[in-house]
């Protein structure tokens, strides 16, 4: 006996939504791996001289991962396709409001 279910999605009031501005993908045998970071920059203060002196003394900038996802290989191709769907879809708004 078959039954197919609707999935019903659900975002859990919890939640916490983050801003990220880098990711990496790597692939194993039979998945993808994303991994998303946000990167916090520092908070540079006071006269140009001493925002010179702060900046001396920074040597990097930390990438914090916030997400990490696996992706069976074959539902890549899916995830692949919605992101370039909703791209397109936003290019063309852009393209439509700055035609105005």
């Amino acid at each position: 006996m078959e039954k197919r279910l609707p999935i019903k999605w659900y975002y859990p009031e919890d939640l916490i939504t983050r801003y990220v501005t880098n990711l990496i993908v790597q692939h194993g045998e039979q998945e993808f791996i994303v991994s998303f970071f946000e990167i916090l920059p520092p908070a540079i203060l006071g006269t140009p001289e001493q925002q010179e002196a702060q900046l001396e003394r920074i040597d990097d900038i930390q990438a914090t991962c916030v997400a990490r996802i696996v992706i069976p290989a074959e539902k890549m191709s899916i995830f692949v396709k919605a992101l370039q769907d909703n791209l397109d879809k936003f290019l063309s708004k852009m393209i439509d409001d700055d035609s105005e």
